[in-house]
């Protein structure tokens, strides 16, 4: 019984580390953010920018790949021009 309980908590931190080690980071895929979140509710789909909104934080994507993490939603038409901006 008192393996079993062990092995639960063992099970139980090993799980909880895992999740707060998750820190997303500019550059990485969608795929990839996907895979690492438990919960991400998509908010707009607009061309080739995509946003995501978990735990109370935006995640922008365009093409593809993490552009922006944001407290509030911001309109697509705006990070398509600053993704524009940023690479000249």
């Amino acid at each position: 019984m008192k393996r079993l309980l062990l092995m639960g908590l063992l099970a139980a931190a090993v799980m909880c580390g895992c999740q707060s080690t998750f820190g997303p980071k500019l550059g990485m895929t969608e795929k990839q953010w996907l895979h690492r979140t438990l919960i991400g509710d998509l908010v707009y789909m607009s061309g080739s920018v995509k946003a995501y909104r978990s735990h109370g934080v935006y995640y922008y994507f365009k093409d593809g790949i993490l552009v922006r993490i944001d407290q509030g939603m911001i309109p697509p038409e705006r990070i398509q021009v600053e993704v524009t901006v940023k690479s000249e």
